[in-house]
């Protein structure tokens, strides 16, 4: 990389922003955790597969990279409250949020 690029990365640095990605376990999900905690962000990964999400933690953590699980179902109101709720009191509010996670519903 050269030397323009490094600046250009450095404008788009999130350190001390928290950022939450919902739909987080696997996919697109999954990518934007890795991508936004490796620009500094801390990152509250949420999804409805708590064991797919403690393992993204480890490994986040592992790189050198704040990271924390919430479980939540972003079909239920009360889910998705408790989410926000958990995210903010382990360390503010999320400067940033994507809202990743897909619903599909098949009907014949």
């Amino acid at each position: 990389m050269n030397q323009g690029s490094d600046t250009l990365l450095h404008q788009f640095r999130l350190d001390g922003r928290r950022a939450l990605v919902t739909g987080a376990s696997s996919g697109l999900g999954r990518h934007f955790a890795w991508t936004l905690a490796r620009a500094g962000a801390g990152v509250v990964v949420a999804a409805r597969r708590p064991e797919k999400l403690e393992e993204l933690v480890k490994e986040l953590r592992a790189a050198g990279h704040s990271a924390e699980a919430v479980s939540v179902d972003v079909t239920s109101e009360a889910s998705v409250r408790t989410c926000l709720d958990r995210a903010e009191k382990s360390g503010g509010s999320p400067d940033i949020i994507i809202n990743n996670a897909g619903v599909t519903a098949t009907n014949p």
